[in-house]
Formats: structure tokens, sequence, C-alpha cells
């Protein structure tokens, strides 16, 4: 008896990787447009908008301050989120960090100007800020780690 091996000629590869690997810059790129695009509006909208009795050199501080306060957290939602990654899945995980900074994104859209609300829009200003750093933290640490989980040991180092 002769034993035939038949291959198929041109089997498609189903390796997850490219498709991994083009979710995570996706979603990572989402986010930081997300989260950088309010820096640029932050120079020239939220101190008159939000912080409007500090006058506009307290305003433009006080509205830079902002994206500094998103940047201090990052860390802190690279740890939360690392941790559920591990104890819920990185794809659950990944999914509520854009769920999250796409939802304080519209929201800070919706807020009450300083002339509407007083300090509140402010403050809630801030506190979608803090969300959009802890989400964003979150996302980059995930997807990077995602990305380097489904490739191949030798493109792990790239």
């Amino acid at each position: 008896m002769s034993s035939v091996s038949v291959t198929s000629p041109s089997a498609p590869d189903r390796s997850p990787t490219p498709r991994v690997a083009w979710a995570s810059m996706v979603g990572t790129s989402l986010e930081s447009f997300d989260f950088y695009l309010f820096a640029y509006f932050s120079a020239f909208f939220v101190g008159p908008l939000f912080f409007e009795p500090l006058g506009a050199v307290g305003g433009t501080a006080l509205s830079f301050l902002t994206i500094a306060v998103a940047f201090v957290v990052r860390p802190v939602g690279a740890v939360i989120f690392g941790y559920l990654g591990d104890r819920l899945g990185r794809r659950t995980t990944l999914l509520w960090t854009v769920g999250i900074m796409g939802v304080a994104t519209g929201l800070i859209g919706l807020l009450p100007t300083y002339a509407q609300a007083g300090w509140l829009g402010a403050v809630l200003l801030v506190t979608l800020r803090i969300a959009q750093g802890l989400s964003l933290g979150g996302e980059w640490g995930g997807s990077i780690l995602i990305a380097t989980e489904h490739s191949s040991p030798v493109k792990r180092a790239f």
C-alpha cells in the first residue's frame, strides 16, 4: 500500500495575527484621536466656555490642566484594565475601554458651559477627562499585549 498525502495547493492562512493587529491599531488610533482632539480644542474653547470667571490666562491654564489630569491617570487605567483583562479577557476589556472613551467624548460635547450651569460643567469636564485618561491607559496596554500575544515568536519584538 502506498500512502499519498493530499495537501491543498493554496491553503489560505487562517492566522488571526493580521486581523488582531489591524483591530488593535484601529482601536488605539480612534481612542488617541478622541483624546488628542480634546487637547486641540481645549486651547481655543475650553477656557472661555468652562472657566470664564478666571479670565483668559486662568481659563487657558485650567483647560491645559484638564489635559494633564488625563495624562496623569493613564497609568492607573493601565493597571485597572490590565487586571480586568487578566480576569475577564482582553477582548472584553478592550471593548469596554473603547466604549468608555466614546461615551465620555460624547458627553463632553453635551456639557453645560459656565454661563449655563456655573462650575458644574467644569467639574463634569474634569470627571469625563479622568474617564478618558483611564480608558486610554487601558487601551494602549491591552491592545499592545493582545497584538503581541497573537504574533509569531519572530515578530514579537517588532
